[in-house]
This record gives structure tokens, C-alpha cells and sequence, in this order.
């Protein structure tokens, strides 16, 4: 098996897993974060190594985030979610692979 790229949020190590015959996942045991489910160990590898490669800001950073002045808890929402102010609340130290700097 081919050595997996760190993860994208953490920088920890991916771990290759099968969950059950021939189901499998790659995930980060730092963090938490892991692939979607795949029948096919290649596609799961895959999938690790091609979200390796993928930017990582914090939200305060992005230029898809705004900031909700009316908050007290210090928050802003991604404009990724929409403008019309359903996307979930994130802090100042959020972080995501959506991102671009806007700096």
C-alpha cells in the first residue's frame, strides 16, 4: 500500500481501515475527519489523498466568510451555505477546505 498524505485539517497521520468485508474508509485518528465509504480500498486512498491537497483556511480568513456584527459570541457565516442566513454560525477559529484566502 502506498504511503497516504497527512490530513488536511490536522496534519496527523491517515489511517487506512476496513470496516466490514470489502467496505472501506481512510481517516484521520488526530481529528476525526475521514473519507465517505468505498467499496474499492483505491477509491478510498484515493479520495484521502485528493482532499490532502485541498486549501485550508481559517473562516476569518476566507473570502467566502462574513462577519454577523450582532452576535455577541463573536460569529460570522460562510457564504458557501448562503446569504439568507442558514448556514450554521462559526467562530473566528473555524476552519474548512472550501476556503480561499482572501489575503
Amino acid at each position: 500500500m502506498t504511503e497516504l498524505k497527512p490530513c488536511p485539517f490536522c496534519g496527523g497521520k491517515g489511517k487506512f481501515t476496513e470496516l466490514y468485508k470489502n467496505i472501506f474508509v481512510v481517516s484521520c485518528p488526530n481529528c476525526g475527519v475521514g473519507t465517505a465509504i468505498f467499496s474499492n480500498p483505491e477509491k478510498a486512498i484515493e479520495a484521502w489523498d485528493r482532499r490532502a491537497e485541498a486549501e485550508v483556511v481559517k473562516c476569518w480568513e476566507c473570502e467566502y466568510y462574513y462577519f454577523l456584527a450582532a452576535t455577541k459570541k463573536q460569529a460570522g457565516r460562510c457564504k458557501k451555505f448562503g446569504t439568507d442566513g442558514s448556514g450554521p454560525d462559526l467562530s473566528l477559529y473555524d476552519f474548512c477546505s472550501f476556503g480561499k484566502m482572501s489575503f
